[in-house]
């Protein structure tokens, strides 16, 4: 200690708060003597190595039996990790944020009673309702009842399972008949207890009223085949028959089990 006292301050190697200047406008050690009061702050500085290093600084007055400002109490303590650690988490709310904000599909966060604690701007347009409409609600008072029982009931099993779970139905929202993919996970807290649901819903409308007519398509054309009187074989790319319609079994004297999967060439 004998290499501090009766020094001032900026004489000093100041390792934990950074260098201390003579003149500094937010010196606590001079805002103490001035407001009589205890002040503080968080300055930041660089080390030798040209790191980031954040210290806390507080300064209080000492008062002698008159009220006077005789002296300054000051302490000061290395909370670098401390910040460090907050702007990583800024950091990483702000990129759950903006995949929040960005997904294409709808997501959303319920808490164990059903309540919504957030959604992102898909799941606003799926549900055709404003944000500020859907947080704290639940699925009743949102969606039509079947709808929102049977989000209810697949929320449950979330809860009681602990375990992912993905669904496909067809569903009413807003008035308009949809089918959803969803996928819905456990959000485990500290303590290792589930204790919100999140998920993830995808409009697959389009590509099931694709594949519908399809398939009405597919059967349509093979009702043709079946029926017709005329030769209507089918092949790859390769020249491989793919089918062979009694027409053709009438007309070429060859059934389609003996047929199919042999060459044209053959």
């Amino acid at each position: 200690i004998h290499g501090v006292r009766g020094k001032h301050c900026y004489e000093i190697e100041q390792r934990v708060r950074g260098e201390c200047q003579v003149a500094v406008e937010d010196c606590p050690f001079f805002t103490a003597m001035r407001n009589r009061s205890t002040t503080s702050l968080v300055r930041k500085h660089f080390d030798k190595m040209g790191r980031a290093r954040f210290a806390a600084i507080v300064a209080a007055p000492l008062l002698d039996v008159n009220g006077e400002v005789v002296g300054v109490i000051e302490s000061t303590r290395d909370i670098s990790h401390r910040i460090l650690l907050e702007e990583e988490l800024k950091a990483t709310e702000s990129q759950l944020q903006q995949f929040m904000d960005l997904a294409p599909v709808a997501a959303f966060v319920k808490n164990a009673k059903g309540q919504y604690l957030e959604v992102n701007p898909a799941a606003c347009s799926l549900y055709g309702k404003p944000k500020h409409e859907i947080l704290g609600r639940t699925d009743l008072e949102i969606l039509d009842r079947d709808t929102a029982e049977s989000f209810r009931d697949e929320d449950r099993q979330v809860l009681k399972s602990k375990e992912p779970l993905q669904t496909e139905e067809h569903v009413s929202i807003d008035g308009r008949s949809q089918y959803l993919s969803a996928t819905r996970f456990p959000v485990v807290g500290v303590n290792g207890d589930v204790t919100a649901v999140g998920g993830l819903l995808r409009d697959v409308t389009a590509l099931r009223e694709a594949q519908a007519e399809l398939h009405r398509t597919q059967e349509y054309m093979t009702n043709v085949a079946n029926h017709s009187p005329m030769i209507i074989v089918t092949l790859d790319m390769a020249g491989n028959i793919l089918s062979f319609n009694p027409g053709a079994e009438a007309s070429i004297g060859h059934k389609s089990s003996d047929v199919i999967g042999q060459s044209v060439a053959v």
